[in-house]
């Protein structure tokens, strides 16, 4: 093989301790970089593309390397309606009702805790985007202290999210097919637009139905862009197995009392 015209470039990687190169989009469209990757590699380096590299490493996909072609690819929920879309349907159903029945005795004391503190309403309505961009309004259990200026998180309202117990009511959302219990996090509609603006692609989260918990909660992430890295893994990798594997992590998360 003819030695490539950045010859200085193999030389350092090959004197380096680098097991693995990792290329970027625009790396591999540079025949000169391309052609030091295909000495590196039968030199026996290996070579990976970022995207699926950082997918694979991070459990998470880079924005910066997404293209329209980045996305043709199978959704279980819309490519698999039937086999993923009805059990999962009929999983999260089945265990919202459950929870529901199971958290009856708790749902009194929590309303006399909201009323005694004197924070307000105790349901707390807001409209959010759901699924194919239809709007719907989530229920909570009121944590945020009613003032003219900016509200605040009360007492009552920081042990209420700490046990996730404020987002209690959702799980009629979820027994109603708004939400799912596992899926990107729905947003309020003025950051959707916002973030469809900033962020290319962002609407492609909105082809599954939103979650009460996600691949970005577990991973303690809530702020973007970094959130969409997560939503985008999980749409692009969205089956029962790594459903389950977010509920477990989650209530490892609620019954820990590490929650918000």
């Amino acid at each position: 093989m003819p030695r490539p015209k950045n010859g200085a470039l193999l030389d350092e990687i090959l004197g380096s301790s680098a097991t693995v190169v990792v290329l970027a989009s625009a790396a591999v469209r540079d025949d000169d970089l391309v052609a030091v990757a295909s000495d590196l590699n039968v030199r026996g380096r290996r070579i990976r593309g970022l995207s699926h590299f950082y997918e694979e490493e991070f459990a998470k996909v880079p924005l910066s390397e997404l293209t329209a072609s980045w996305f043709l690819f199978d959704v279980a929920e819309i490519h698999s309606p039937r086999a993923y879309g009805v059990a999962k349907r009929a999983v999260e159903t089945g265990l919202a009702a459950a929870l529901l029945l199971v958290a009856i005795p708790v749902i009194p004391i929590v309303v006399v805790a909201i009323k005694l503190a004197g924070i307000g309403p105790v349901l707390f309505r807001q409209e959010r985007i759901g699924k194919d961009g239809e709007p719907f309004n989530v229920t909570k259990f009121r944590t945020m202290r009613e003032s003219p200026g900016d509200p605040e998180v009360s007492g009552v309202g920081q042990l209420l999210r700490r046990f996730r117990l404020d987002e209690l009511p959702q799980l009629w959302n979820v027994v109603r097919g708004q939400l799912s219990l596992v899926g990107p996090r729905p947003e309020q509609p003025r950051i959707v637009k916002q973030l469809e603006e900033s962020l290319e692609f962002y609407a492609v989260r909105h082809r599954v139905r939103p979650g009460l918990t996600g691949w970005a909660q577990v991973n303690h992430v809530d702020r973007m862009p970094e959130k969409l890295q997560y939503d985008f893994f999980y749409v692009k990798n969205q089956g029962l197995l790594l459903d389950l594997m977010i509920i477990a992590w989650t209530i490892r998360t609620i019954l820990s009392g590490a929650g918000r």
